[in-house]
């Protein structure tokens, strides 16, 4: 560990009540901080437009509150900073790290079905990395949607787990996931922090 302040999150998703797992979590961290003299934090998952459901936020807050266990700064929604993540996923775009997958929800459906009873890999088959600009460019004028994908570079990839040691993951074994959707038109962030951290991973 480094000597930087303990700043420990939650972030749960207004598509539900609180979870029990989400809740144990909570505790697990909340518990590190005060061992630590950090803080908890509490950061709204709110970027799923279409499950979302705003008036669970409050029960959720209530239920942390009930438990004993309230943001030590200001709560952070997710969707009140989508501007910034989306000019994050432009620049993933410009830089080559990243690309457009115009790919449907059946097709890659149909494809993991394909891979599971050829026993193959389930890994996305980077059928869109493939696309020329012609051709991304025809799909986007057809307002077709896509989401935006991280292009996982060769290798492997060596990090250190506090419980486990060092650790080291086959880049290969990890499948170009996806870190924003879009309604065809502008994309819609998924997940800020992991982008914003794996930005700067691959720059």
């Amino acid at each position: 560990m480094n000597d930087k302040p303990i700043r420990v999150r939650i972030a749960p998703s207004p598509t539900g009540y609180l979870h029990v797992g989400v809740a144990r979590t909570g505790v697990f961290n909340w518990l590190f901080a005060r061992k630590h003299g950090g803080k908890f934090l509490i950061r709204i998952e709110d970027t799923d437009q279409e499950r979302n459901r705003p008036e669970l936020i409050q029960p959720i807050l209530d239920g942390f509150k009930w438990m004993g266990m309230e943001s030590e700064e200001k709560i952070v929604r997710q969707s009140d900073n989508l501007e910034i993540y989306k000019k994050y996923a432009q620049k993933l775009l410009e830089s080559g790290k990243g690309y457009r997958c115009f790919c449907t929800p059946e097709e890659l459906k149909a494809a993991r079905e394909k891979a599971v009873k050829e026993k193959g890999s389930q890994l996305y088959n980077r059928k869109c990395l493939k696309l020329s600009p012609e051709e991304i460019q025809k799909k986007l004028d057809a307002g077709e949607k896509y989401a935006i994908r991280i292009e996982i570079p060769e290798g492997e990839t060596k990090y250190n787990d506090l419980v486990c040691g060092e650790l080291t993951k086959q880049n290969a074994d990890l499948e170009d996931f996806i870190i924003a959707r879009s309604n065809g038109k502008q994309p819609i962030i998924l997940l800020l922090l992991l982008m914003i951290t794996i930005w700067k991973f691959l720059m």
